[in-house]
């Protein structure tokens, strides 16, 4: 069992000397294994990180060195895949969408669960699943499979994920008032129990004491050591220490500490001389076996790299080699840390000890060199917008235009040192933090600064002309700008899109968002090609044929249309926005067979996914199939019984048939699943109203309220009460009211002031 925390600082840890433990679980499964104490990642962000552990070999090896732009190869052989050549079965529970199997670490695992959200729940507002999920909600997708496989006697290798110590820290309500002041700490805690709950699991299944547990994580967290407020930027010890705990009953009966340097690419070849099994040739790792042993193992260095600086703002690229005592970083201005006797790299020793700074420059770079593998460029590939969209909403702004397709420089003078950016790139990552909490004319004031001083940098021009397109409501281009205002902003958007587009021309994002502000000035015959040309230049591209299929459908040319995004859902098969959008052009084209049949295939696609069938349903429910409908929803319940999405649509059908004691049941189901969720909350009180219990919906509705009080459906669903049930239109009228005044689209509302109602 491999568990890899996302963002885990290993001094957060109480077996690692946390100040604060905020660990038990985690801290016990140290006191029955082996503990590295000096453990370095590769690289200070996700995906390269987790493909070096399944991998054992380095970014520069295997070829993916960024988040988003970057694919690790079928060409690759990973942990999984070799364990699944010797009989093992194989599964991964991820908590978030670095690490989607689109990224290639799904490779040899028959069961690769990243529905961001176990519960099902889609993001109406952004119209898709969630991209990330806690880690109550992964252990909750996870432990169905575990018990079984584990308590069959089968051999298995299980890969789990937890994202929640990552950037914003918002731990769940139980430990959010405990670590009011350190909500890092509470997300830690968070995993600390999820991990517990794992290992229990485990021990009820019978097969603890035949299972070795490996939990590491795949970098760390600044928390603004350094000027770095989160991770990827630099490569202090902050963002590139992280914790390696091994646990392997039938080789220790007590814990051990182990102080060596070691790194991540020794994860696979110790995870298979654990299992007695040989690697693929090309590992650039050892087994750590023998240190487990108590047996000695020669040291020898371990590097790392960081494009991040590059890749965001064409600052130069960072390079680290570490010893036991040294540690060096390659940068335009070298640094050279006695890493024994300062630990937090407060003294850089490059300029008064330059002899041991050239040796290590040296050392580093052929060590580099000989790593190097010049097949990794087939690791490249273009980014599609969504997938951009995606990593920008989890924190990782920029990635950067033409990142993908540039080579990655040598660190050199020539460059701009990384360190000498940390003001502006703070305003950066700010400026990126108003973007996507909804500060649109904020975030486009603080990169119109930026991008005088950042005039080399693709991330700002394009996270500007991302601003701007936002700032002019335009996140979903559908009409043509009409007020002066928006025009201007649109108009700008355009300029500063056109000139990254003239900057990295096989840039699929940036044609795709200069084609957004076209169309919403009215420029439809510009906008369609520059919606082409994205397509072109990624043969992903999905998110460009949706667009293009979207625009040619409003011109009028529906046969391309449909074409166009039956491509996209190719490309994204699990892409449900897209599934729905095809669905739409069908049905408004009266095709509405081949509308069920895009659902259908969906379900033979992930005949396993309750989403598929939770889709199928909502497409005959439209239909009015309500038998058909009936049968898909329940098969989604079966599938998981605590699917909220399956348990709502269940409550729905119900509700319309009149069955209010059933419909309740499946909604107080949804609930349960899903205690969060606005939705079943709200469906439950409309029940329990038309019912006749109005004070239990009426505080029902309140508890909504004072949760969320931009949620317009707690009046428009109390006035349908009040004029349906109660017959008193004056009253139901004024909440009418009050939920317009909320949301001028609410549906219930309209209608309701319609006098239709």
């Amino acid at each position: 069992m491999l568990i890899t925390v996302d963002t885990l600082r290993a001094d957060r840890l109480g077996c690692y000397g946390a100040l604060r433990p905020a660990t038990p679980r985690i801290d016990l499964l140290a006191r029955t294994g082996a503990l590295f104490e000096d453990v370095l990642a590769v690289a200070p962000i996700t995906l390269p990180a987790h493909a070096s552990i399944m991998t054992g070999r380095y970014p520069v090896a295997h070829g993916v060195r960024d988040n988003v732009s970057y694919v690790l190869s079928e060409e690759e052989t990973t942990l999984a895949e070799t364990l699944r050549a010797r009989g093992f079965r194989t599964a991964a529970f991820v908590g978030a969408f670095p690490v989607a199997s689109q990224f290639g670490l799904g490779q040899g695992f028959e069961v690769y669960d990243e529905a961001f959200d176990s519960a099902g729940v889609f993001d109406k507002a952004a119209g898709s699943m969630p991209l990330e999920r806690r880690a109550s909600e992964v252990d909750r997708s996870v432990l169905q499979w575990l018990e079984k496989t584990a308590s069959s006697g089968e051999s298995f290798f299980l890969w789990v994920h937890y994202y929640d110590p990552h950037f914003p820290y918002e731990p769940p309500p139980h430990l959010a008032a405990l670590y009011a002041g350190a909500p890092y700490a509470g997300e830690v805690a968070a995993v600390d129990e999820a991990v517990g709950v794992l290992l229990d699991a485990l021990e009820r299944s019978g097969a603890a004491k035949r299972t070795a547990v490996l939990l590491t994580a795949d970098h760390g967290e600044a928390l603004g050591e350094h000027g770095e407020p989160t991770h990827s930027y630099f490569v202090y010890q902050a963002t590139v220490r992280v914790p390696l705990i091994v646990s392997v009953p039938w080789i220790l009966s007590s814990p051990r500490r182990i102080g060596q340097v070691v790194s991540q690419v020794d994860l696979m070849p110790t995870a298979l001389d654990l299992l007695g099994a040989r690697g693929p040739t090309g590992m650039q790792g050892r087994s750590l076996v023998p240190l487990i042993e108590g047996k000695p193992l020669q040291p020898l260095p371990v590097m790392g790299e960081c494009i991040g600086p590059w890749a965001e703002f064409r600052f130069s690229p960072l390079r680290m080699l570490r010893d036991a005592k040294w540690k060096y970083i390659d940068a335009p201005r070298p640094e050279l840390y006695d890493i024994a006797a300062d630990p937090d790299e407060t003294a850089n020793l490059a300029g008064t000890n330059s002899e041991q700074a050239k040796r290590f420059q040296m050392l580093l770079r052929g060590r580099f060199a000989a790593a190097k593998d010049e097949a990794a460029a087939r690791s490249v590939s273009a980014a599609t917008e969504e997938d951009r969209q995606k990593l920008a909403s989890l924190g990782y702004a920029g990635r950067a235009a033409g990142a993908s397709l540039d080579p990655v420089p040598e660190p050199s003078a020539a460059l701009r040192d990384p360190k000498d950016g940390g003001e502006l790139v703070a305003r950066f990552d700010r400026s990126m933090y108003e973007l996507t909490r909804g500060n649109y004319s904020q975030a486009v004031e603080s990169l119109r600064a930026l991008g005088g001083e950042f005039p080399e940098s693709p991330s700002v021009k394009e996270q500007l002309g991302e601003a701007l397109l936002m700032a002019a409501g335009a996140g979903s281009a559908s009409e043509p700008a009409a007020a002066s205002g928006q025009r201007a902003l649109l108009v700008e958007a355009s300029e500063v899109l056109r000139k990254l587009v003239s900057i990295e021309p096989r840039y699929a994002a940036a044609h795709m968002k200069l084609g957004r502000a076209l169309e919403m000035l009215d420029e439809k015959e510009q906008a369609i090609e520059e919606y082409r040309t994205a397509a072109k230049l990624s043969s992903a591209a999905a998110s460009a044929r949706v667009l293009l299929g979207r625009l040619l459908f409003r011109t009028g040319k529906s046969d391309e249309a449909i074409e166009e995004i039956r491509r996209g859902v190719a490309a994204a098969p699990d892409t449900v926005p897209f599934r729905r959008t095809l669905v739409s052009m069908f049905e408004s084209s009266g095709r509405e067979r081949e509308a069920e049949e895009v659902m259908m295939a969906y379900t033979r696609l992930r005949p396993e996914d309750p989403r598929s069938w939770n889709e199928l349903g909502g497409l005959q429910l439209r239909h009015r199939d309500l038998a058909g409908a009936g049968e898909s929803f329940r098969h989604a319940a079966r599938l998981d019984p605590r699917n909220a999405v399956a348990r709502m649509n269940l409550g729905s059908l119900f509700l319309i048939s009149g069955k209010l004691k059933d419909s309740e049941k499946e909604y107080r189901a949804a609930l349960e699943a899903a205690p969060d969720l606005v939705q079943p909350r709200l469906e439950l009180a409309r029940v329990l109203l038309y019912e006749g219990r109005e004070s239990e919906g009426r505080q029902l509705l309140d508890e909504v309220e004072s949760r969320f009080p931009s949620e317009s459906r707690v009046h428009s669903y109390w006035g349908l009460y009040l004029a349906k049930v109660k017959g008193d239109r004056e009253r139901a009228l004024a909440s009418y009211q009050r939920a317009l005044a909320i949301n001028p689209r609410d549906p219930i509302a309209t209608e309701g002031t319609s006098g239709r109602r």
